[in-house]
């Protein structure tokens, strides 16, 4: 694998972030938003009820592996990651579905 593919996060730092080990993983911790704004806790869980999670995950059945698209709530994701444990995640893509009304 190509270091090009690496996320460095380091790399991306500005003056309002700093990079640490947390739970054993790197971490990048943000107290404002780009614009030096703080953040506003109402704000940030009303961003995150509209987001659903496209998870991509691989599953053997017959000698055949296959790839299961799931449409996953936010508030739902941490029981699913769970329930999905034994399977080999791919990918997760957020997915914010619009109102055009």
């Amino acid at each position: 694998m190509s270091d090009k593919n690496i996320i460095n996060f380091s790399d991306k730092k500005t003056h309002k972030q700093k990079t640490e080990k947390a739970e054993g993983y790197e971490c990048v911790i943000m107290e404002a938003d780009l614009n030096g704004k703080p953040f506003i806790k109402s704000s940030l869980l009303e961003y995150a009820e509209k987001c659903n999670y496209l998870v991509r995950i691989m599953k053997e059945l017959n000698g055949k592996y296959l790839l299961y698209n799931y449409l996953v709530p936010q508030n739902e994701l941490s029981d699913f990651l769970v329930k999905m444990k034994e399977f080999t995640l791919i990918e997760i893509e957020k997915y914010i579905s619009e109102d055009l009304a």
